[in-house]
């Protein structure tokens, strides 16, 4: 019996205890939420009595507005008050068991705070979608302080009694107040003390617990009280925190995007005017009359800038449209305003001027190189004309003598003599005559060709060609003379005849001859030396006849010399001349033999040149396809796109080394072509200038490549799609693209998106305004073609959720405490390192209520997404 008084003594006592230690903590927490609005109580029991304090409580916890409370103070009135707050409190969905207006009017301090108890349950603790399960709040106690030395939160009563559970709640969110590691487990007075005053200092917490009561018994719905209030503090500065820094992501975002247009601009604007400069350079060939060497000169000036200057254009022309890409990219996936170039600079009007500057290249090289070897034909074609001008001087010198004697006094045999000599004159002018065709052959194709000095070609044509009709005249002349006196005449010395006959045939054979073997030639084959060797060899095997004919004619001169009228006036040639004359012919049809064979050689080189020239460039051609055939693997690879860009890279490497090794060596080839004067080559289509623009295609496909696949690493890195959607998407693409444009037209990009399972495929009204919407998207500048790149940045946009215009102004007002403006130091508070960048930006708030000094952050929010001018 004594046992069970003493027991119901000491509950009695704990209960006293904790009733004193919840008026306690009560207090705290009302004063805690009046201090808002500059209220406060002091006896928890007298001053909730009239229900309006307790009405302004819990307007100030939900934020709502309760019914106005009566004036008077009668008790009456005080009773309505109270059941409008019980009214509201029940409406929030809390029963109210056994608590009532009039006993809390009656200063029933047990109901009093019983009622308090319930408000705070409900707004402080299970308003918060966190703490709303079962033990929520509990819950929460032990996910923060697991892990911390001496912590193991079971209760809300003895798991605090050390005060390392206070401690550990604190450190967790702010860290940098305190060294955990110091505190003494077993000193729990300092432990109490040292949370609480933290709290109340730093967190702005007043102290709702004493320490002695915490330590030896504490009361556990004081302790949730604090506990919540803690909770409560924490939540406000997490999203306080969130809010700053999502500001800061934006002021980053929209600092890199601008950073790259500043980038993007100013490569734009070099590579354009460099562009433009070189245009004007190749429309500017020169005069008309330049020559060979200057010629030379302009065409090795080109190939060099090819080969030096244009490569490093052509990265930067690359690495331009990698980086707008990236800028647009990145203008869809933060929903900022699509990126318009300049007037003139978008990448259409770059790819234009690289297409005229490439154009206006290939204009000048070939008008070069045409002129090259029309000049080099020319040169031959006049040194040509001017030798065969040079050996019909040769051949007309002291053709006038015989035509030129005094025939009044002359003997039969001596007229007959000049007779013959006049016949063979005339022979052999008939025949000169023939030969001087091709003179006028080269005189006609020289003026055919707008030959430079055809002035002086034409004089040089008209003297060999008066003098030569003079020579025909002064001869027609003397055999008139002749014939006057061929009757005084007696027949002539038909031996000497006869001799003089086979003199002149061999004479003008042997002339003919020497004029053949000293011509001048000019081949660019090994089937044109061997037809000329043809030639010759033909005329190495009548020599043994014209042989025979030579030896006939000496012996029918011996003949003469014998007689008693050696001398033959119808013949000047001796056989000592014609043996001459065939001896010489016969070292020159030696010597000409020995040039041709020079010439053979020299063109079974330059066919070797042509042979290594066409397997080296056949080779790389063969290189070139293989590079495109792993870009295609490549693309069908299943590795991951990470992958694919280090594939492609090294692509790119092994492309970039392989060019490295064999640009210079073909090039060498093909100046060694050139300098050989070796123009043409049949055994390959493929020139130095073409494999060049096929590594710079190469290059940029590549290039193109790698962007492409790193694209599809932003929008997948940046959105909710998969990489193997993307794949996906790109097989797909490939499919319907089978002619490899890497675009498609509308109604292929129909196809492809019913492939995608789009509903866009039946014929409705609906279905059509879907697809136009997708179109829109697509292609914003209406080209009719639509890239990957162009779907995938709609698909990242369709499936990405990014900051908000809404949600940067929210932020903005959770940080001013929900005013529509906000004041500096609000801002230096919260965003720390961009905040004078922000506080520059904004403009003056021209709210009536607002403070001198504060700002309005919904001008500059809106400026952020390009809705108005900061």
């Amino acid at each position: 019996m004594a046992s069970t008084e003493q027991d119901e003594c000491q509950h009695l006592l704990l209960d006293k205890e904790w009733e004193r230690q919840q008026i306690r903590t009560f207090t705290a927490w009302i004063n805690f939420q009046l201090k808002r609005a500059g209220l406060s109580i002091k006896d928890i029991s007298t001053d909730l009595m009239d229900g309006k304090i307790l009405t302004r409580l819990l307007e100030i916890i939900s934020g709502e507005s309760l019914p106005p409370t009566e004036k008077k103070n009668q008790c009456v009135h005080q009773i309505n008050n109270l059941n409008r707050c019980l009214k509201f409190i029940e409406q929030k969905g809390v029963k109210l068991a056994g608590i009532g207006s009039e006993e809390i009017v009656d200063g029933n301090l047990k109901m009093t705070l019983g009622c308090v108890w319930v408000i705070i349950l409900r707004f402080a603790i299970h308003s918060a979608a966190e703490l709303k399960q079962n033990n929520g709040l509990l819950l929460w106690v032990k996910k923060k302080t697991q892990g911390y030395r001496g912590v193991d939160v079971t209760n809300f009563s003895s798991s605090f009694a050390n005060g390392l559970a206070f401690n550990a709640l604190i450190h967790r969110h702010r860290p940098d107040l305190f060294d955990y590691d110091k505190l003494n487990q077993n000193d729990p007075d300092t432990n109490l003390d040292h949370a609480f005053s933290v709290a109340e200092k730093e967190l702005g917490i007043p102290r709702m617990l004493d320490v002695q009561d915490t330590k030896m018994s504490p009361d556990s719905k004081s302790i949730m009280t604090y506990v919540a209030s803690m909770y409560h503090e924490f939540s406000k500065n997490q999203t306080v925190d969130n809010a700053a820094k999502r500001i800061g992501r934006v002021l980053d975002t929209n600092a890199e995007n601008a950073k790259k247009i500043q980038e993007y601009e100013k490569i734009v604007s070099d590579l354009l005017k460099w562009i433009n400069e070189k245009i004007d350079d190749f429309k500017d060939f020169g005069p008309e009359d330049q020559t060979l060497q200057a010629l030379l000169d302009r065409a090795n000036g080109v190939n060099k800038y090819r080969k030096t200057e244009k490569p490093p254009r052509a990265k930067e022309k690359a690495k331009l449209e990698n980086l707008i890409n990236s800028i647009k990219t990145r203008m869809i996936l933060q929903k900022r305003p699509e990126f318009v170039p300049l007037e003139g600079h978008s990448i259409r009007d770059v790819e234009e001027a690289w297409k005229k500057l490439n154009h206006h290249e290939k204009v000048l090289l070939d008008r070069l190189y045409w002129l090259i070897q029309q000049l080099y034909f020319l040169d031959h074609l006049m040194r040509k004309f001017f030798t065969k001008c040079d050996q019909q001087d040769s051949w007309m010198k002291g053709k006038h003598d015989p035509i030129r004697v005094d025939i009044s006094r002359m003997a039969l045999v001596e007229l007959s003599a000049n007779k013959n000599k006049l016949i063979e004159l005339l022979n052999d002018i008939e025949t000169r005559r023939n030969r001087l065709k091709i003179v006028t052959s080269l005189r006609d194709r020289l003026q055919e060709l707008n030959c430079r000095e055809m002035d002086k070609v034409q004089k040089r044509y008209g003297e060999i060609f008066a003098s030569f009709e003079d020579l025909k005249k002064e001869a027609d002349e003397f055999g008139a003379r002749l014939r006057e006196r061929e009757q005084l005449l007696l027949e002539l010395d038909k031996l000497k005849l006869e001799y003089a006959k086979k003199a002149s045939e061999l004479k003008a054979f042997f002339d003919e001859a020497q004029e053949d073997l000293s011509d001048t030639y000019h081949v660019q084959s090994v089937s044109e030396i061997e037809a000329m060797q043809a030639e010759l060899k033909a005329f190495l095997d009548s020599i043994p006849v014209c042989e025979k004919k030579l030896s006939e004619a000496i012996e029918l001169e011996e003949k003469i010399k014998r007689s008693v009228d050696p001398r033959n006036l119808y013949c000047v040639v001796t056989g000592v001349e014609l043996r001459g004359k065939f001896d010489e012919i016969q070292q020159m049809a030696r010597a000409r033999e020995s040039m041709l064979s020079t010439e053979q050689r020299t063109q079974v080189d330059n066919d070797s040149l042509r042979q290594e020239f066409a397997t080296l460039a056949d080779h790389i051609e063969k290189f070139k396809h293989g590079i495109f055939g792993k870009i295609e693997r490549a693309h069908d690879s299943a590795a991951t796109l990470e992958a694919h860009v280090d594939l492609l890279k090294k692509v790119a490497e092994e492309v970039d080394s392989f060019y490295r090794d064999k640009i210079p060596k073909l090039e060498d080839l093909s100046k060694r072509m050139q300098e050989r004067k070796v123009f043409h080559n049949p055994l390959t289509p493929h020139t130095f200038e073409s494999i060049s623009s096929d590594y710079q295609n190469m290059f940029d496909l590549i290039a193109s490549s790698i962007n492409e696949v790193e694209n599809q690493i932003v929008v997948r890195d940046s959105s909710n799609l998969t990489e193997q959607q993307v794949k996906d998407a790109r097989k797909s693409f490939d499919y319907i693209d089978k002619d490899r444009f890497n675009f498609l037209t509308y109604e292929l990009f129909k196809d492809f998106l019913v492939s995608l399972e789009f509903d866009v495929a039946k014929d409705t009204p609906e279905c059509a305004v879907e697809l136009q919407r997708i179109i829109t998207k697509c292609d914003p500048d209406k080209t009719g073609r639509i890239t990957f790149g162009n779907f995938l940045n709609f698909m990242a946009m369709e499936s990405k959720s990014t900051d908000t215009l809404d949600e940067i102004i929210e932020s903005f007002k959770i940080l001013s405490g929900g005013k529509d403006y906000i004041t500096p130091d609000l801002i230096r508070k919260n965003i720390h390192d961009k905040a004078e960048e922000i506080i520059s930006k904004m403009s003056p708030s021209h709210d009536p209520d607002a403070p001198p000094g504060a700002l309005d952050y919904r001008s500059f929010a809106a400026a952020l997404y390009g809705e108005s001018d900061l």
